[in-house]
């Protein structure tokens, strides 16, 4: 729990990923990491959300700040 990255949580993501795709069903999933989005989408997601809605508008809003601060 709390640990999306640990080895028992990724393989049975992939399982998952499998077993849903054996079923003729769409898999996909959402993650806030580009690396492992690259992986969903090699074991066959159809749709992989990267990031939060809230986190690109935070990160770009700080940036913008950023470039305006003294």
């Amino acid at each position: 729990m709390g640990n999306p990255k640990h080895p028992d949580v990724l393989k049975v993501i992939d399982e998952s990923i499998a077993r849903i795709k054996a079923c003729g069903k769409a898999a996909g999933i959402l993650t806030g990491d580009e690396a492992l989005a690259k992986h969903y989408v090699e074991q066959g997601c159809l749709f992989v959300a990267v990031g939060a809605d809230q986190n690109v508008l935070r990160d770009s809003a700080t940036a913008l700040a950023g470039r305006f601060k003294s």
